[in-house]
């Protein structure tokens, strides 16, 4: 029985660090929706729906956190040939939020790629520290760099969180940016209070009330917002769409990482992409999925 009890010993200590992970996530999580459940005037319960949303975005960030050092670098754009045949549409520039990194954006970059987009690319994010106007030099060379290689004359951005404020400040900055649309996912458009509880400068940028948010909206180019009413992480939820000059989609029940899991939020995106560029931006135009 003693190399059994070996075994069963060893299987306990590989289990800790992913369980330990795991844990943490839920009560990161656990805390966030409490602000947000403060936020709205309601009390905190974590009844049988919340607490299986709860679950699953704590899930979304682990797998993200274990699987971020496989992807923490990239290599340049490369055409994928897997999926239907492709289409003329403009290629895809996917930019992560602060946290998740490469490895969140790689399932809706092979979802869009199995779709006819063969240049879905994933680019890498900066660091906690770099501000929001320093990052949009390093990314104005990306957009180019995609645009070079595709041989298009535009890209479409696609950016999770705090990456389509990114997109937002360079479109805004850069009035020659070769961009034809942007779609953003919960992205805090006007601010969120969790950024108060988050280490960095590029974390005290998104903090309500901060000037250098103002003017992101509306876009230049046409914009589509997809969010959720129940995002822990966007505070206030109705943050990550701008009061006007956006279509957006409501995705009910889903949290913040976990919509970079989901279907419906990648077929929310799907649609937008495929949508004709169009002169004048809708006002608010919003869907429910």
């Amino acid at each position: 029985m003693a190399p059994l009890e070996n075994g069963i010993d060893w299987l306990h200590w590989l289990l800790l660090p992913p369980t330990a992970l795991i844990v943490v996530s839920w009560l990161t999580v656990a805390a966030a929706w409490a602000v947000w459940s403060a936020d709205r005037g309601e009390p905190a319960q974590l009844d049988r729906q919340a607490f299986a949303m709860s679950w699953r975005e704590a899930m979304a960030r682990s797998l993200f956190f274990l699987g971020r050092p496989w992807f923490a670098w990239g290599g340049g754009p490369v055409p994928s040939t897997a999926g239907v045949a492709q289409r003329r549409l403009p290629p895809v520039l996917l930019v992560p939020g602060l946290d998740a990194g490469r490895v969140s954006m790689i399932a809706l970059a092979t979802f869009l790629r199995r779709r006819g987009w063969p240049w879905a690319w994933v680019v890498s994010r900066a660091g906690r520290e770099q501000p929001l106007a320093d990052s949009t030099e390093a990314f104005h060379e990306q957009v180019l760099l995609l645009r070079q290689a595709s041989a298009a004359p535009q890209v479409d951005i696609v950016a999770f969180g705090t990456g389509g404020l990114v997109a937002a400040w360079y479109i805004k900055h850069h009035p020659d940016a070769p961009v034809r649309r942007l779609v953003t996912i919960g992205t805090p458009w006007r601010g969120t209070r969790i950024a108060v509880f988050q280490r960095g400068r590029a974390a005290r940028e998104v903090l309500p009330g901060n000037h250098l948010l103002d003017g992101l909206a509306p876009p230049r180019v046409p914009t589509f917002c997809v969010w959720s009413p129940h995002d822990p992480i966007v505070v206030p939820t109705s943050s990550a769409v701008p009061e006007e000059g956006v279509q957006s989609v409501r995705i009910e029940g889903a949290g913040h990482l976990e919509m970079l899991l989901s279907p419906r939020v990648f077929r929310a995106v799907q649609a937008a992409l495929e949508q004709a560029a169009q002169s004048e931006v809708p006002q608010n135009e919003e869907g429910a999925a």
